[in-house]
């Protein structure tokens, strides 16, 4: 993969997400990029519309035009954040609930770029797409912008090392971002000291082939010494000064509710710096 052709940003129908459109409209101006924006809501039925008796499809009717308002709000949003692109700007808009809809239309992206879950809001409206249940039906990877944050400029890039498909998945999906780098460290944490050797191999080999692509990376393996691989890997970040962590993102499928790895699940839940996860 020499760049990125096209990238789609998940634009939540209630909620500010300009940074996030910013960011992924300059990843798709520095990749000569296509640039999807995406919005997609559904109107949250409650128990309390029952009570409305005859007066229930009134209420629904209702709803679904005011959804359709924020939908076309959320366009004008994109379209203001996006900036100059001219024919490069798509929009696409569904009503339908909002996972779904990003993870079926990621197939027109190479790269997606997200929010993190901005957490339970009081609404008559589902309007947010999970970051998890898009990274594992989407067959993308999933760029995750921390609140606040409008630019990345990935000169310094912190790639979690696990052996596993996942992993090798993400430093794929993300060549194109490594290859341009300043620096890349790929890093294995170990939780014995007699694997420290064998994962210091992996590292080395990983580093090559991100060489053999044109990245100036190095491998390093090392015993655990936070409380946690989460605050381990977030120690790494900060000593590299990284604003990007590439990982494989690790779950399965329980019942209704996808359950992931400890690491997944601390880089989604409240990211300090962007992350790539593929699955």
């Amino acid at each position: 993969m020499q760049g990125y052709g096209s990238i789609m940003v998940h634009v939540r129908a209630e909620g500010e997400a300009g940074q996030a459109v910013s960011l992924a409209a300059e990843l798709a101006r520095r990749f000569d990029a296509r640039l999807i924006g995406i919005a997609a809501a559904d109107v949250a039925l409650t128990m309390s519309v029952a009570s409305y008796g005859s007066g229930s499809a009134q209420l629904v009717t209702l709803r679904m035009a005011e959804l359709e308002d924020k939908l076309r709000a959320a366009e004008l949003l994109f379209r203001g954040s996006a900036g100059a692109a001219g024919e490069h700007v798509e929009w696409r808009a569904f009503t339908e609930f909002p996972a779904t809809a990003v993870a079926r239309e990621a197939r027109a992206a190479d790269l997606l770029v997200m929010s993190p879950r901005a957490g339970a809001r009081n609404s008559s409206f589902m309007s947010e797409a999970e970051p998890g249940d898009v990274l594992m039906q989407a067959g993308r990877p999933i760029l995750l912008v921390p609140s606040g944050l409008g630019e990345l400029s990935a000169s310094r890039i912190l790639v979690a090392w696990k052996d596993r498909r996942e992993a090798r998945r993400a430093v794929r999906d993300a060549l194109p971002l490594l290859a341009r780098a300043e620096r890349v460290q790929v890093l294995e944490i170990c939780e014995a000291e007699e694997s420290v050797a064998a994962a210091r191999r992996r590292v080395a080999d990983v580093a090559a082939y991100l060489r053999d692509h044109g990245a100036c990376a190095e491998g390093e393996a090392r015993l655990r010494r936070e409380v946690s691989a989460s605050r381990e890997l977030a120690a790494a970040a900060a000593a590299l000064e990284a604003d990007l962590v590439v990982a494989g993102g690790y779950g399965h499928a329980r019942l209704r509710e996808w359950v992931f790895g400890g690491v997944t699940r601390d880089l989604m839940a409240d990211p300090t710096r962007c992350c790539l996860l593929s699955h």
